[in-house]
This record gives C-alpha cells, structure tokens and sequence, in this order.
C-alpha cells in the first residue's frame, strides 16, 4: 500500500526556501538512519507551480522525513503557511520512486 503526505503552501510562503527545508529533513534523518537508508526509502516530488511538496511515507524513514518536515515548516513558515494531507491510494504506483532522495 502506498501512502503519501502533501504540503500545500500559501503563495506568501517562498517555494525556493520550502525545498531547503525539505533538503534540511532529508540532510537529518539521514544522521538517524543513514545516507544509504535515506536514498533507497525516501521518495519525494516537487511541484513548484502547484506549490505543493509530497513524500512517500510508506515506510518509517518516510515518515520521519515527513515528521521533520513538517516541524521544521511549523518553526520556520508558521502553522498558518501551509497545510498538509495524506494520501493513500491503496496501491501500487508504477511511476514510484517519483525522485530519489538525495541528502545533501
């Protein structure tokens, strides 16, 4: 089964900052589980026109992406700059991974 989160974000928000922020999640859980475990569990897709980010949290590392994520988007755009939703399409996705995740 396949289960995703999207962050949507307000057009006050600056996108560019939202995928360093993401790269910082990425960049952190990879000091818990390694690079490795990151690269081969992690899966994200950007969308910069839609203004939407959404992870793979199918797994546990996935989750622990989307957790850090998401505190660090409370600390840094505020609760008030984004919203975010899960997905679970009940199966399996083809397309999946949609990017690898690559730690900085």
């Amino acid at each position: 089964m396949r289960r995703q989160h999207q962050f949507k974000f307000k057009p006050t928000v600056v996108f560019a900052d939202v995928e360093k922020i993401l790269q910082i999640s990425l960049f952190a859980v990879s000091g818990i589980y390694g690079h490795a475990a990151v690269r081969l569990h992690v899966s994200y897709e950007r969308d910069a026109e839609s203004r939407a980010i959404t992870i793979d949290t199918s797994s546990a590392i996935g989750e622990d992406v989307a957790r850090s994520f998401t505190e660090l988007l409370t600390r840094e755009v505020g609760e008030a700059g984004f919203v975010v939703s899960m997905i679970d399409d009940g199966g399996d996705d083809p397309d999946w991974p949609l990017e690898e995740a690559s730690v900085p």
